[in-house]
């Protein structure tokens, strides 16, 4: 984004001009500003690196597909309710047996 990088060069630009006040002044206080502005600047362009990097990054990135896989569809709606029961029925049996042929490796 060139609002970041710019604002991060100005902050460096400040940064230099208090850094220059403050040595010809021999005054500590331009020179701590400066060095904060610096900091800042330093930052700033950081984040405008890592906001480009981020959308590149989404730029690149596949479109989502349109429509729906096969995979994913919606199982046939002619079901009846028992025969729902009796898939239920048979995934717990599978679960017991499994939960007690592990308990008996365990021993």
């Amino acid at each position: 984004m060139v609002a970041l990088r710019v604002i991060g060069w100005v902050y460096v630009a400040i940064a230099v001009i208090a850094i220059f006040a403050g040595a010809a002044e021999e005054a500590f206080g331009p020179v701590a500003l400066g060095v904060g502005a610096v900091i800042a600047g330093v930052l700033i362009l950081a984040l405008d690196r890592v906001v480009t990097l981020l959308a590149d990054i989404r730029d690149r990135l596949p479109a989502p597909p349109t429509a729906m896989p096969e995979t994913t569809k919606l199982a046939d709606s002619t079901t009846t309710p028992e025969e729902l029961q009796r898939k239920i029925d048979k995934a717990r049996q599978a679960q017991a047996i499994a939960e007690r042929a592990a308990r008996g490796q365990s021993r």
